[in-house]
């Protein structure tokens, strides 16, 4: 038969089973904490067990993360990255600068070293080199004028005369000498003879006379044409003198640039002055600007290798605190490793060391 309880009975039983219920879920409750707790405990254990393997105590942290802090905050590596870029342009501007130097080779400090001519200079040479030229031009038509007229004078004198010389006086004084030469014998012996000489000298004479007569413009004419013959042979002479003069000036000044200058500018072939002034002014202005990028890198490289040093020297630092930290494990950084790499693991370990912290902390207060 059913067992009847009394309502009252029967609510206080089904409060009680209730509560058991509850009781039975907190105690599965908390085993399963425990058992979370020890995993956590056992995990936390195994890591403080490397990290006191690793030899990585509060001095060695402490150490890692002020290098850390140091080198990741810092933007060396930015300006080491621009400062290396700079360098590899300027030094290849450079070479191209120095290829076009040639056919001069020479070092940068014997570059920097030659005494070059400046710009005053250059334009006094350039001032009396136009002037040279000017007059060599001057003297150079003149000569040819003249040798122009020389020749006309000559083609005239060689038209008068072709017809016979025309008779001078010096010929007319010696033809009359004879005559009178001739009289005076033929009166002091008064014979056949003489008077037959005499006679032959005084028709020679009279022909040479009627012959003058007849060609005296001629005369005249050759008489002009010979004296402007001498004075055109002289001028002739005068500025044959004025151009080789003006040659030699030339020459002279075109030795002095040259001596001014490095042996190797000077080997063009020859020509005027002042197409060696402009390859020289070329030149000058090429190396100036090849000094000026030799400058700009020499300042360069000093900055990059400055920067190199303190990334050597921190990777030194690091390598060392890690040396230290990792001697016992099978975690130590290959040697050839570089900073990067080493930041990484210094990252990791003090990552690890300071979630251990952290969780040991915890564990403390559970």
């Amino acid at each position: 038969s059913a067992l009847l309880l009394p309502a009252a009975l029967t609510g206080t039983l089904r409060d009680l089973i209730e509560t058991r219920s509850g009781i039975e879920a907190t105690r599965k409750t908390a085993e399963r904490e425990h058992e979370n707790a020890v995993r956590a405990v056992e995990e936390v254990e195994g890591r403080l067990g490397d990290e006191r393997q690793a030899g990585l105590g509060p001095s060695a942290l402490r150490r890692l993360e002020t290098l850390l802090d140091r080198l990741e905050k810092g933007d060396r590596h930015l300006r080491l990255a621009a400062e290396e870029k700079e360098a590899r342009r300027l030094d290849g501007e450079f070479r191209e600068q120095s290829a076009a130097l040639a056919p001069w080779s020479g070092a940068i400090d014997e570059l920097r070293r030659l005494v070059v001519p400046d710009r005053r200079r250059i334009e006094a040479w350039r001032t009396a080199s136009g002037e040279i030229e000017k007059r060599i031009a001057r003297h150079a038509d003149q000569r040819r004028d003249l040798e122009t007229e020389r020749r006309e004078v000559a083609a005239r004198i060689a038209a008068l005369t072709e017809t016979g010389q025309p008779i001078d006086d010096e010929s007319s004084l010696a033809a009359r000498q004879a005559r009178e030469k001739a009289w005076q014998a033929h009166l002091a012996a008064l014979n056949a003879e003489t008077a037959s000489h005499f006679e032959t000298t005084l028709r020679r004479d009279d022909a040479l006379t009627e012959a003058r007569l007849e060609r005296s413009g001629d005369l005249a004419e050759l008489r002009q044409l010979q004296k402007q013959d001498r004075l055109i042979r002289s001028s002739l002479e005068r500025e044959d003198e004025l151009f080789r003069t003006a040659i030699d000036e030339r020459d002279a000044l075109l030795k002095d640039l040259k001596a001014s200058l490095p042996a190797e500018l000077t080997r063009v072939e020859e020509g005027p002055v002042d197409r060696l002034l402009s390859i020289v002014e070329t030149w000058l202005e090429r190396r100036r600007e090849c000094l000026f990028t030799a400058e700009a890198l020499q300042e360069v490289t000093v900055r990059r290798d400055a920067l190199r040093d303190e990334q050597a020297a921190d990777t030194q630092a690091l390598t060392a605190v890690l040396a230290e930290a990792l001697a016992d494990t099978d975690r130590k950084p290959a040697p050839d490793a570089d900073l990067r790499r080493l930041i990484d693991i210094a990252g990791d370990l003090v990552a690890e060391a300071r979630t251990g912290t952290v969780e040991r902390g915890g564990m403390e207060r559970r």
